[in-house]
């Protein structure tokens, strides 16, 4: 079959080109090298209980464009995040804000700054960044706000949620089109052989054989358990910025809002890209900036091929920061 486009990637950029091309009448071939479809979103039920495989995922947004495209193909439930830090024995709010301070006893203390910093902020960080943690842009600490309000919001958008029964739910909606085939499995690119436009979304130094070296990425080892009780902790998201290895642990039956009597957590346990873990994070520094731009200039050299999202573009966006992308790109082509 002669098809119109080739994306690389089926996670949530790829999906979405998908999507969006077809439904403009473009006949899409859509390869996946893992077993599902999703990416990093994917979801799955583990014990009566809808968990995030690779951590979890909560939407947010202000973008309407972006929320009212979604909508159509699952309705989001109301969820609000909600994340908790321990700090010397006790649970306060993150993002830091007043109710926090007041909880850890600081309101007349002139180091409250370094405080934050020592306690919550700097041991987590080294975790989540292991060696690169002194060299990283200051773009990635700004992703941690601290709030001069009594507000617990994690996040401030207007829209909020999950996907009622689930990301891979939505994204199977998604391709539910004659006119996209998905192939999974599939390690092999083929990119240099296409003689159709290319839409990729995978680690662009990957791409290009390593040619000028690998970019570094940050993963995690995530470890997943099942409790024999209606819920295990009293947040969705607890972080431990002063346990050994531990980040943080999560509970999905707040996040889904499901109704069973047993429970499961994911602990996070950060560690490096090593080529068979999955890459999470670009890492942002002055370095990796430069290789990025190696490559990303003889990406620019091959005709008909598009770069999408966090790997491909070495940023760290979020979800729908990469959704607003892909309608833009599908919109251009």
């Amino acid at each position: 079959m002669k098809y119109d486009y080739k994306i690389i990637g089926a996670g949530l950029a790829g999906i979405t080109m998908a999507e969006r091309l077809a439904d403009k009448g473009k006949s899409v071939l859509l390869l996946e090298r893992r077993y599902h479809i999703g990416g990093n979103c994917y979801d799955f039920i583990y014990e009566n209980v809808l968990v995030h495989r690779y951590g979890p995922h909560i939407f947010h947004t202000d973008n309407e464009k972006v929320w009212e495209y979604l909508n159509q193909f699952t309705a989001f439930n109301d969820y609000k995040h909600e994340v908790k830090v321990e700090v010397k024995g006790k649970l306060v709010n993150l993002p830091i804000n007043k109710n926090s301070i007041k909880e850890l006893g600081l309101e007349n203390s002139d180091n409250i700054t370094d405080y934050i910093y020592k306690n919550v902020f700097e041991n987590y960080s080294k975790k989540q960044w292991g060696k690169h943690f002194r060299k990283l842009d200051v773009s990635v600490f700004n992703r941690v706000p601290i709030r001069y309000s009594y507000s617990d919001a994690y996040f401030l958008d207007k829209f909020q949620g999950l996907p009622v029964y689930g990301y891979t739910r939505m994204f199977e909606n998604m391709l539910f089109n004659k006119n996209i085939e998905v192939e999974l499995n599939r390690n092999k690119t083929e990119i240099f052989k296409s003689n159709i436009p290319v839409i990729y979304t995978g680690m662009i130094d990957e791409l290009f054989g390593y040619c000028y070296g690998k970019l570094p990425y940050r993963s995690l080892d995530i470890w997943f358990q099942e409790h024999k009780q209606p819920f295990y902790q009293k947040y969705p998201v607890i972080n431990y910025p002063n346990k050994e290895r531990l980040t943080r642990i999560t509970e999905y039956k707040y996040m889904t809002q499901q109704n069973c009597m047993n429970t499961i957590i994911s602990k996070e346990y950060p560690c490096e890209y090593n080529g068979k873990n999955i890459p999470y994070y670009p890492i942002p520094t002055d370095d990796t900036k430069i290789l990025y731009n190696k490559y990303k200039a003889l990406a620019d050299k091959i005709p008909n091929l598009y770069l999408l999202g966090r790997l491909a573009e070495y940023k760290y966006y979020d979800m729908d920061d990469v959704v607003e992308k892909a309608l833009n790109l599908a919109e251009e082509l």
